[in-house]
């Protein structure tokens, strides 16, 4: 449960990130 459980969180992170850099490349790529 505890495995599960952290693979889950760093694909949220994974997900975060990728987030984080759509939103840069908008921000300094959309002006």
């Amino acid at each position: 449960m505890n495995i599960k459980n952290r693979k889950s969180n760093i694909e949220l992170l994974r997900i975060f990130a990728c987030i984080g850099v759509i939103m840069l490349h908008f921000m300094g790529g959309g002006v």
